[in-house]
Formats: C-alpha cells, sequence, structure tokens
C-alpha cells in the first residue's frame, strides 16, 4: 500500500461564484511608474497579483513557479496585509498559505494567520475561519495568542449577538488551553466594550468573574466610559476587595470620571493619592484635570498645569511628529491606508505639541475621505482648543463630527465660555499655548 500523505496545513479553496478578476499588468504597480520600490514590496505586489487573478488552483501555482518569486514567511505576511488592506477575495488568501505550506514547507507566521483570519471574520466566512483555528490548533498552536482571540471575537460581535459571541469565547477556551484563561477573559471583555457596549462587557464579567482569575488589566477594561462617579469608585472598591490595587491606568479612569462630572476637587484629591503612592502621572492625567478645569471655566489653573507639562517633558514625544505628519501626508495623496488607527496615533501627538492648527488640518481631511474620526480623539482635540479658546474651530470640528450622526450628549453640550479679559482689562488667556 502506498504510504499515508501528511496532512496538509490548509485546504485550497476555490471560490467557484466569483470570477477572478482580469490578469491586468497594472494591477501591480512598477517602479517606472510609481518611484521606486523594495524587492520585498514588488515580490508581495506580483505574488497578490497572481493569486487574485488565477483561474484556478493549478494556473495559480504554475503562475507562481513562473514567476521565480521565492516563498517565504515575510513575502505570506506582505500579501497578507495587502489582502486585508486592498479587501482582496479571502478564500484565495487561505489558498496562498496552503501552497505555501503544502508545496514550499512555508509555515505561516502568528501575524499571517491573525490576518487570514480577520479577512475570514470581515467577510462573514465563520466555517473557515474556525476551520483554519483547528487546523492551527493541529499543526502549531503556539501561533494563537490573545490578539488572536480578539481578532476572531471582534468579528463575530461585529454581526452576532452577545451570547453568540460568549459561546464563541468558551469555544476557544476549549481549544487553546495553552491560552492564559485570564487573557482570554480579558480579550472578550475588551470586544464587548468595543463592538456592543460597556453595559454588555460589565453584565458578563459579573456572570463569569469568579469562572477565572481576573486581574488589574480586567478592572482598568471595565473602568473606562464610566459616566457616574460613584459607580467608578464602587467599581473601584470590588477591585480592591478582591485583591487588585489600582495603578496608574486606573487612576487616569478615576479622574477622568470626576473631571467630566466637574468635581475637579476629588480629580485633585486622586492625583495627591497617586503621588503618595508613587504613581507618576501621565500626559493622560494631566489631560483630563485640563479639561475638568476648562468646564468649570478656571483657565490660570489650566497653564499651571500645562506649565508642569511643559517642566517635565510630557508635551515631547522625541520627534515623531514630523514622521507621523509624512506618513498622513503619504497616505493621503494615495489615498489608501488605515486613516482611523493612524489619525488616533497622530492627533495624539499633534496635541501634545499644541499644533492645533494641523491638528484641524489633519482632521478636514479625514472627514472628507468619508472617515470617521474616534469620538476619544475628538473629545481631546476639542479640550485642548477649549483651553486655547479657539471656539471657531471647535464649532468646525464639531459640525463634522454631526456628519457621522448623532453626537454624545457631552459633545453637544455648548463649550464653556471662559472669562476673556480680567477685572482690569487684561486678557485673562495670556501664556496659553497657541496652535503652532
Amino acid at each position: 500500500m502506498p504510504p499515508k500523505p501528511a496532512p496538509r496545513l490548509f485546504q485550497y479553496i476555490s471560490n467557484k461564484s466569483r470570477k477572478p478578476p482580469p490578469a491586468a499588468t497594472s494591477a501591480a504597480p512598477s517602479a517606472s511608474h510609481d518611484g521606486p520600490a523594495s524587492d520585498a514590496d514588488a515580490d508581495a505586489g506580483e505574488v497578490y497579483r497572481i493569486v487574485t487573478s488565477a483561474a484556478t488552483p493549478s494556473a495559480m501555482e504554475s503562475a507562481l513557479a513562473a514567476s521565480a518569486v521565492p516563498l517565504s514567511s515575510p513575502l505570506l505576511d506582505a500579501v497578507m496585509r495587502r489582502f486585508r488592506f486592498a479587501h482582496g477575495d479571502p478564500l484565495r488568501a487561505l489558498s496562498l498559505l496552503s501552497l505555501a505550506a503544502d508545496r514550499g514547507g512555508v509555515a505561516p507566521s502568528p501575524y499571517a494567520i491573525d490576518t487570514a483570519l480577520y479577512v475570514l471574520g470581515r467577510a462573514r466566512r465563520f466555517p473557515h475561519m474556525w476551520d483554519l483555528l483547528a487546523t492551527t490548533r493541529r499543526i502549531c498552536p503556539d501561533a494563537v495568542t490573545s490578539r488572536t482571540a480578539m481578532i476572531v471575537l471582534g468579528r463575530v460581535a461585529k454581526v452576532c449577538s452577545v451570547h453568540e459571541t460568549v459561546a464563541s469565547f468558551r469555544r476557544l477556551a476549549r481549544m487553546f488551553h495553552a491560552v492564559d484563561p485570564a487573557c482570554l477573559f480579558n480579550a472578550l471583555l475588551r470586544t464587548l466594550c468595543q463592538e456592543k457596549s460597556m453595559s454588555d462587557a460589565r453584565n458578563v464579567f459579573h456572570a463569569l468573574k469568579y469562572d477565572f482569575r481576573v486581574n488589574r488589566h480586567t478592572f482598568n477594561i471595565l473602568l473606562s466610559g464610566w459616566k457616574s462617579a460613584e459607580d467608578a469608585e464602587a467599581f473601584v472598591a470590588e477591585m480592591r476587595e478582591l485583591g487588585v490595587e489600582p495603578d496608574l491606568v486606573t487612576y487616569n479612569s478615576l479622574i477622568d470620571c470626576h473631571c467630566k462630572n466637574r468635581d475637579v476637587e476629588k480629580a485633585y484629591k486622586l492625583l495627591d493619592e497617586m503621588r503618595e503612592k508613587d504613581i507618576s502621572p501621565d500626559i493622560i492625567t494631566y489631560t483630563s484635570l485640563i479639561g475638568g478645569l476648562g468646564l468649570i471655566g478656571q483657565p490660570d489653573k489650566a497653564r499651571d498645569l500645562l506649565k508642569e507639562m511643559h517642566e517635565l517633558g510630557l508635551c515631547h514625544r522625541y520627534g515623531k511628529v514630523g514622521q507621523a505628519l509624512e506618513l498622513w501626508s503619504d497616505m493621503v495623496s494615495n489615498r489608501f491606508g488605515s486613516f482611523t488607527l493612524v489619525s488616533d496615533v497622530l492627533f495624539d501627538l499633534l496635541c501634545d505639541e499644541g499644533k492645533l492648527e494641523e491638528v484641524e488640518r489633519c482632521f478636514c481631511q479625514m472627514v472628507e475621505f468619508g472617515q470617521k474620526p474616534s469620538n476619544v480623539a475628538f473629545r481631546r482635540i476639542k479640550i485642548l482648543m477649549q483651553v486655547a479658546k479657539q471656539e471657531e474651530s471647535i464649532a468646525r470640528l464639531t459640525e463634522k463630527m454631526a456628519q457621522f450622526g448623532r453626537l454624545a450628549p457631552e459633545d453637544c453640550q455648548r463649550v464653556h465660555s471662559v472669562e476673556s479679559r480680567t477685572s482690569n482689562g487684561d486678557t485673562a488667556d495670556a501664556g496659553l499655548p497657541r496652535a503652532a
């Protein structure tokens, strides 16, 4: 009898219901048209073109062999990245992984597996997604991490109920015993916070908290977004009862909650408590306090905090602003890239440097492309513009955010108008940092 064939890493999938795109040479940008590109980028582009245009599995294999591009793990990563951002057919991505493993002996990296899971889930190919996970467990279980769980649960939560998301979490826990159950539980809670609601996440936490070993990270996930300061304080008290002491992230969440409720005095008491415990405040701590002072109309204290931030070196990010703006300019020129992800980092850097004019320009560019800035970024920008008395800019950005639907109540509130002149007629905003 012939020997039994070795188990294949992935099954070749042919999507017969979908016609492949024409194999046009323009699909792969060349160095002569778009400037010099690295060999790795050129190889990734060529492989992506072949995989997405091949009519049959054998045609794809023959074309890849004729291209003389050697398959490798870094190349698979680059091609998977193209499948993600170019919204390529996820079944063809799965086919490439199959061919690389079965013909070339190239095992996919954790990044390639996570990306394949992401594009499969995005296309709602959940049976294929679970098949890929099952194969991964059998062949390379170490490739599955808490990030993998976040991707899988995030795709499920996008279109399924909370109950189905929790069921998927339990299925993951049964499949991968080597992954820390606490990390999986935290991944579930973070997914529910992002894709469902904070209320759903907290309900699941209270239902399952005795089944898993919770830690500080668990509580910090659930602390974000509290509107009631009393509820937030009670949650931290429960945290301490379970033997978990608060850290910088915990204090930042509490301070932000009190500042949004205009209880800046309580926020300052928490700041003193932090320092007593040798926990140094960071940029988030100061930003929350400045926002709270702006809400109650105390610009002098806000200026003092801004001065303290500069003295501590919290307003500088080691020259990364220029690099971030260069990346943003490339994305705008090519109209390609993850605007939401990059914008959060860019706005954070620009706000730290006080470059509010650049913030507004990039914000408007993003909206022009139909991309919605995150609510967190919008609120931070609004707070700093309020301190700098740029009310017209706030009005413009608020109007643009309203294009994406109804704003949260706190985003609709009229910005507190600080007194522009003191009793002797001097301007009250002297010394405030202006947009660079």
